[in-house]
């Protein structure tokens, strides 16, 4: 299928990173890619999803529940995580309002914050219960709701912590192990913040000092700064890193780039400057992987188009929804982004998201950016349900790729679209391709002194796509594989490719 065009448009927003190796010519239909022991990084926290919480839909008693009788039933929880089990999680975010949860207002005799740490409780041990048996890593933090008080007053602080502290001592969550004070701190767009580095700094190190105060500092450290450098620039994750890295446990971003900056290869490079800037002592994960499309282009035009005929009526029409999450060639971006950022050096990712039905509103507009809509069949569209393209490379890519890998360096291709990764875990090896270009090629992949060992070999085209019974991926073919000898692999365009000797 031939992706929807757009014009060209500058490798880099402005983000003070220099150009990189990728784009260039189309170069040969065939090349050898050769992987090596040389480690690009270690002890990989692993690949996943945004979860949130349903905060609008999760029960009877919810804005829709009251006003469309509609709500997160067992069933649809149930089908929900067997999916996501599926992909073998290793990483997940998970924002919340704490105004929404255990803060109740204010006591008007004493003038202190009204808390209730249990309100809300069964969804949120539903979902950390999960993240808890299945071993995953989540990234907590806060969205950055004004309605508790402002952010360098001591009280917000106080409360978004209390109740972090809450689920790990007293409701015994274990997977909780980063927070994150408030999203997107460096957006004009954030409440609480307004863009203002010196207001989150300000409220970054309040939430720093009240994880020493609950004595939490061995199980819950910050995730920072969550700022977009390629939306806003590397002003706010440059401060950061001067000011704020004795506090600040792991580096986290997030990225939206257009089309063409991951069809050029430009993102491998983009990574690899901005975790230079951050610094290399620590890891750096992105709490937010989705892709945007820039104002005047087709594809602007055509999301839109969609979005405002969208036949269940149920889309956001503002900017809020991408309606290529339906698309097969949205499946390939998806898949060329994530291995550029683990070329890049990224230690983990989230995608921006699971489910339509998150983060959205009281009137039923969603931001289409999931895998399904889970409420599809109680809106009168069962098929909306249905698992779509984009999860069947991300799963692949998190199940393969799991937490404690490390990744291996894979030359470059010299071949337009064509981007590889490797990873060894356990002494299991694990290489995926992806052909980003509308033109079949071929790709030959050797690692020297590897011995043969029976792997898993799965394909994702437009027309190949092999599932199970549940639209769950299964192997289009499990053999022997001699890399030492070279395995060729033929590339269809817009294509993606697996293989890995993880037995499962």
């Amino acid at each position: 299928m031939k992706r929807i065009l757009t014009a060209t448009l500058s490798v880099l927003i402005a983000t003070g990173c220099g150009k990189n190796d990728g784009g260039g010519p189309a170069g040969p239909s065939e090349t050898t890619l050769e992987i090596s022991e040389t480690k690009v990084s270690t002890g990989y926290l692993g690949n996943g999803v945004q979860f949130s919480m349903y905060e609008v839909n999760d029960s009877p008693q919810s804005d829709w529940g009251r006003a469309f009788n509609m709500w997160m039933d067992d069933a649809m929880w149930a089908k929900t995580l067997e999916r996501l089990e599926y992909m073998k999680l290793g990483l997940v975010r998970t924002m919340i309002s704490s105004a929404a949860y255990s803060f109740k207002g204010w006591d008007g005799n004493t003038n202190e914050p009204v808390i209730d740490l249990a309100r809300g409780q069964e969804r949120i041990d539903k979902w950390i219960g999960f993240c808890d048996r299945n071993d995953i890593t989540v990234l907590w933090g806060e969205w950055g709701s004004a309605n508790i008080s402002d952010i360098t007053d001591p009280v917000w602080s106080r409360v978004i912590i209390d109740y972090a502290d809450y689920l790990i001592n007293t409701r015994g969550h274990t997977s909780i192990r980063y927070f994150i004070p408030v999203n997107e701190p460096d957006g004009g767009w954030t409440e609480v913040t307004g863009g203002n580095f010196n207001k989150w700094k300000a409220g970054a190190e309040a939430v720093y000092s009240r994880i020493t105060e609950k004595n939490l500092q061995s199980r819950l450290q910050i995730a920072g700064p969550d700022a977009c450098p390629g939306i806003t620039g590397t002003s706010f994750i440059e401060k950061a890193a001067s000011q704020l890295k004795d506090k600040i446990g792991i580096w986290n971003i997030h990225i939206y780039p257009y089309p063409d900056q991951i069809r050029s290869g430009s993102y491998e490079g983009l990574i690899r400057c901005w975790h230079d800037l951050m610094g290399r002592d620590k890891k750096l994960v992105i709490g937010e992987i989705g892709m945007k499309y820039k104002a005047g282009t087709s594809e602007y035009t055509e999301n839109l188009r969609r979005a405002l005929e969208d036949p269940m009526g149920k889309s956001d029409t503002g900017g809020g929804a991408n309606m290529f999450v339906y698309d097969h060639f949205y499946a390939i971006d998806i898949a060329d982004l994530y291995i550029q950022c683990m070329r890049g050096g990224m230690s983990g990712g989230c995608a921006w998201m699971v489910c339509d039905a998150m983060n959205t509103g009281p009137n039923q507009k969603m931001k289409r950016w999931g895998m399904w809509n889970i409420f599809g069949a109680k809106m009168g569209f069962p098929e909306d349900e249905n698992i779509r393209p984009w999860f069947y490379p991300l799963s692949l890519l998190s199940r393969y790729i799991p937490r404690g890998s490390d990744i291996l360096s894979v030359g470059d291709s010299g071949t337009d679209g064509v981007r590889a990764v490797a990873s060894r875990c356990g002494g299991e090896l694990t290489f995926a391709v992806v052909n980003n270009s509308d033109a079949t090629r071929t790709v030959t992949v050797k690692k020297e002194g590897e011995a043969p060992r029976r792997m898993r070999i799965f394909t994702c085209s437009e027309h190949k796509r092999p599932v199970d019974a549940k639209q769950l991926p299964v192997p289009a073919e499990i053999r022997d594989v001699d890399l030492a000898s070279g395995e060729t692999i033929e590339l269809p365009p817009l294509s993606f490719v697996l293989m890995s000797s993880l037995d499962y």
